[in-house]
């Protein structure tokens, strides 16, 4: 079984909670049609702009960005279910675990669960044929834990729901120590077919 790192999450400091619009961030894009793409130097507003089709997923990245403060991200411990209520059922929490590295679903939002085929709860993604290695998934969830940057991915919906043609996710790193990431705080929307933006 891989091992998870769990380096001791450092004392929980106060965020910024109006960071500077001249503040810039890097962010990763790969969306259908587009090869990944770095956007670099830009605000956390045009990054938004420039990437995300969600509301939700917008609002989620920019809770990130306001948790992390001056760090380079923020830590599990800085996540307030409070602060993120409307957006916990799109809500994903994934554990990195290295030796080798693997990813476990730790918690998996009750809309997500409702749209897909089975409940991942639990499992290691290297135990699930469509995500292990070299998936889209696998690699969206490596590229994080090695660049540690928000990265955003827009793939074909294959779940339950008809109505739906496509989901896109947003994967933020989160780290116990401020340099290893020991896990991801994903969010994903869905797209219906006749609705651009749910």
């Amino acid at each position: 079984m891989p091992k998870i790192s769990t380096p001791g999450d450092s004392a929980k400091t106060k965020p910024e909670r109006q960071k500077s619009e001249q503040a810039t961030e890097s962010f990763l894009v790969a969306k259908p049609g587009i090869a990944e793409t770095k956007i670099e130097n830009c605000t956390p507003t045009a990054a938004a702009a420039l990437a995300l089709r969600s509301k939700i997923n917008r609002q989620a990245l920019d809770y990130w960005i306001r948790i992390r403060g001056e760090r380079a991200m923020p830590s599990r411990a800085d996540l307030d279910p409070i602060d993120i209520r409307r957006i916990l059922p799109n809500v994903v929490l994934i554990d990195v675990a290295s030796e080798p590295l693997d990813f476990r679903y730790r918690l998996i939002g009750t809309k997500i669960v409702s749209q897909l085929n089975n409940d991942h709860t639990g499992k290691w993604m290297s135990e699930i044929p469509h995500q292990k290695p070299p998936s889209k998934i696998w690699s969206s969830c490596e590229t994080v834990v090695n660049e540690k940057i928000p990265m955003t991915t827009e793939v074909p919906y294959t779940g339950r729901n008809k109505d739906f043609a496509v989901s896109e996710d947003i994967v933020m790193p989160l780290s116990g120590d401020g340099v290893t990431v020991n896990m991801l705080f994903v969010v994903v929307d869905f797209f219906s077919r006749s609705v651009e933006n749910l």
